[in-house]
């Protein structure tokens, strides 16, 4: 899941004018870094509303990333850990974009909960913190070998950064379930659950067919 989040990184970054050896391998470490944290940490509340009594199971998407915003985010947050360097707004504006897009379109909430059997729901995303991110981005760097002087403030700054935009997003579901006998009535309800992604074999297969790109796969 990281790796392909890695991968539009790298995309992005090369967009941006970075064509270093080593860039591949960091995209990766900062995706592998923001995708672990993420699932470990996320809760998904929503209220619902719709047709119950009984219990349903939800399905939704994320919704309200903007790239942009998101990079903003993480360079205002880099400037805050003393990170100013003249690539320091494309750096940020290329994990941004990536990690929005890629949020959006691979992310999958999944949900359970009542007296909604049938319906949507709606709700914020919570649980996701700078901090850990960070530490998890930096460790990602540290066995990617990719240590230096800034880069744990870096990490830190991404992890804050993307914590922040996290914040702000939003989550859509469809309750499906069975309502209880005798007649179904209009009712309401809060339901919980976690952003997962869906990743498919397919989806791998068509990543570029560089060499660094797939000894990093083999890795994961």
């Amino acid at each position: 899941m990281g790796i392909l989040l890695g991968q539009q990184i790298n995309l992005k970054l090369v967009s941006k004018g970075f064509t270093g050896s080593q860039t591949l391998i960091f995209s990766t470490a900062i995706g592998n870094g923001i995708i672990n944290s993420i699932l470990a940490t996320n809760i998904y509340s929503g209220a619902t509303i719709g047709t119950g009594p009984g219990p349903g199971i939800g399905i939704g998407k994320v919704v309200g990333l903007v790239g942009t915003v998101v990079g903003q985010n993480i360079f205002t947050m880099m400037g805050s850990h003393g990170i100013a360097g003249s690539q320091s707004l494309n750096t940020a504006m290329g994990i941004g974009e990536a990690f929005a897009e890629h949020v959006m379109s691979l992310g999958i909430v999944n949900s359970a909960g009542a007296p909604v059997a049938i319906g949507t729901g709606t709700g914020p995303i919570t649980g996701v913190l700078g901090a850990p991110m960070g530490q998890m981005i930096m460790s990602m760097l540290s066995s990617s070998g990719m240590v230096g002087s800034q880069s744990l403030n870096l990490a830190m700054a991404i992890g804050d950064g993307i914590a922040l935009s996290m914040s702000t997003a939003i989550v859509n579901t469809v309750i499906t379930g069975v309502p209880s006998p005798p007649t179904p009535i209009p009712t309401a309800g809060v339901e919980t659950g976690k952003l997962i992604w869906f990743i498919c074999i397919y989806c791998l297969k068509k990543a570029p067919e560089r060499e660094d790109f797939k000894n990093k796969l083999n890795q994961n």
